[in-house]
Order: structure tokens, then C-alpha cells, then sequence
């Protein structure tokens, strides 16, 4: 950290001392004695990056073979869970704004994947459901998706994925909480 210049006056931007303490504390080291593992904090946000940006890299290849841009093979992947969902629905299930889907659904539709039926129920909804084509191309995302948790959870216990996935799970509820 460069050295706060001398005087009276703290010029912005520059930590005070509490702030220091706070800084210091939030990157502080995590001891977890159970494993053996003593690490900075740092590293595990560092880590979760890197395991996503992997993850990224191995499948962007697959998805733009099948002619999908970025967040389409998630969508098709949830349709092809379930499908005949509403698109605020779908929505949640993708973890995507509405205004984003509908682009991509807009897309999708054009490529002949998915349609736009009225919901039964609500005049002014409609259900997003499959076409025979956009079931085939869904089911080769999701075949991709398989391959990709058989090597991402390679050579790792049962019980260790329980507990990443709880710890997860609890990062995911204090983002959101913010």
C-alpha cells in the first residue's frame, strides 16, 4: 500500500486506520484444521474464478459448434429439464433477467428451437416450450453439461462435494443478501 503522504489533512481515497483494520480482516486467513488447509481468502474468490473461467473455456467450443452464443445453452439446457414454463419462470431457473431471455428467446424462436404458445391461464403470459429441432439441440447441450460435471467432479468424495455445496450455498445466500 503506498505511504499516505504527512500532514494534517487525509486526502481522498486514502485509508484511514480503521479502514486498514477492515480491509485486513475481510482478506484475512481462513484456518480449517479438519483438511489441513490454511489459506487467504484471496485465494478461494481467486480459485472460484478460475474454476469458472476453465469451465467456460472447455465449453464455449462445444456450444459455438452447435451454432449457440453464450447463454443460450443454458436456457435450451432448462428447457430441456422442463419445459412449457412461463418466461419469468424460465427466467429465475437461468438466473437471468427477463429483458435477456426474451433476446435470446427472440433468437432461439428465429432458429426454430423454441415457440411462444399463450398460457392457458393468463392472457397477457406465454409458455416457452421446445420444438422437436430445439429438443434435439437441447439434448446435446445437455449431454455436453454431463460431460462437463463428470470432469469438473473427477476423483472428488462424495462427502466433499456435500460440502462445497453447502458452502456454496451459503456464499449464494450472502450475495444475495446484499
Amino acid at each position: 500500500m503506498p505511504r499516505r503522504p504527512s500532514g494534517l489533512l487525509r486526502p481522498i481515497g486514502w485509508p484511514d486506520a480503521r479502514e486498514r483494520r477492515v480491509r485486513q480482516a475481510l482478506c484475512s486467513v481462513v484456518h480449517a484444521p479438519k483438511w489441513g488447509i490454511v489459506m487467504e481468502k484471496k485465494e478461494i474468490r481467486e480459485a472460484m474464478l478460475r474454476m469458472e473461467a476453465a469451465r467456460k473455456r472447455i465449453l464455449h467450443p462445444y456450444f459455438q459448434k452447435l451454432g449457440l452464443t453464450p447463454g443460450q445453452p443454458r436456457i435450451l439446457n432448462k428447457l430441456y429439464e422442463e419445459d412449457h414454463v412461463s418466461q419469468r419462470e424460465l427466467a429465475d431457473r437461468c438466473n437471468m433477467d427477463v429483458a435477456t431471455l426474451s433476446r435470446s428467446l427472440d433468437k432461439l424462436e428465429e432458429a426454430g428451437y423454441v415457440i411462444r404458445q399463450k398460457h392457458p391461464d393468463c392472457r397477457r403470459s406465454f409458455l416457452i416450450v421446445l420444438t422437436e429441432e430445439g429438443r434435439k439441440k437441447a439434448g446435446e447441450v445437455h449431454e455436453n453439461f454431463c460431460r462437463m460435471d463428470q470432469k469438473i467432479w473427477e476423483g472428488i468424495g462424495e462427502e466433499e462435494m456435500e460440502a462445497f455445496l453447502s458452502c456454496a450455498r451459503r456464499i449464494i445466500r450472502n450475495l444475495e443478501g446484499v
